[in-house]
């Protein structure tokens, strides 16, 4: 699926990052939510690039790592010694 240019909805948009989490990058930043931004990465985890700082949580970086391993490099390390001094999540990043 993919998304017109001009009649994009917030359904139109979170059916196309469950299809293909690349068109995170095209959906409008109002409709980018939570809910959209871990539909994208758990379909395809790289698509963490397009994610807003303000979703980018321990849980989100370890959907997107669980789902493609090369998505750790979108991983700033500021956020993995958050995660790891907070003790928020016990995983491997």
């Amino acid at each position: 699926m993919t998304l017109p240019r001009n009649n994009k909805s917030p359904e139109h948009c979170l059916c196309a990052v469950q299809r293909n989490g690349w068109a995170l990058q095209y959906v409008p930043d109002k409709f980018r939510t939570l809910e959209f931004c871990l539909a994208a990465v758990q379909q395809y985890g790289r698509t963490l690039q397009y994610v807003p700082e303000e979703f980018k949580t321990p849980e989100l970086y370890l959907a997107a790592v669980q789902q493609n391993g090369m998505a750790l490099e979108y991983v700033s390390a500021a956020s993995i010694a958050r995660s790891k001094s907070a003790g928020s999540v016990d995983s491997p990043i």
